[in-house]
């Protein structure tokens, strides 16, 4: 079996990267457009809110309807933040979890944890599962 030696082309590779780029870029401009899309329909983006767990602050996003049977805490997992798991905003299409949920009389909430959408990472730059626990806790008694 022979192998194949030969280096890639310098000029193919930044095409291809370049190209990349740009389809990451348009991806960008319709999710943000579909964001503007929602608010038009009228729309208003969830509550946010700052619960703060052992001196870090964490972003809490909610959708209370006026008069809540229960309360809800939606957790996300280790790849998105808590607003495209669960109020995920598309047009012409009802995808939020935090309307469906308000909308059948719950308080719903989201929360960012730790390095995730607009709460900041630790100083370490590590999410530890204690600490996961901690604000976790920490949010359900805000709640």
């Amino acid at each position: 079996m022979q192998l194949n030696t030969r280096l890639p082309n310098p000029a193919a590779i930044v095409r291809t990267m370049f190209s990349r780029a740009w389809v990451c870029m348009a991806c960008a401009i319709v999710f943000a457009c579909s964001g503007l899309a929602a608010q038009a329909k009228g729309l208003a983006p969830p509550a946010r809110h700052t619960v703060v767990s052992e001196g870090h602050p964490l972003a809490l996003w909610s959708r209370v309807p006026t008069k809540p049977q229960r309360a809800i805490l939606l957790l996300h997992g280790r790849t998105w933040s808590a607003l495209p798991n669960y109020d995920l905003q598309v047009p012409q299409s009802d995808r939020s979890i935090l309307v469906a949920l308000s909308k059948l009389g719950y308080a719903t909430y989201a929360l960012d944890m730790r390095g995730y959408g607009s709460t900041p990472r630790n100083l370490n730059g590590w999410n530890t599962p204690n600490e996961a626990a901690e604000d976790v806790a920490t949010t359900l008694k805000w709640i």
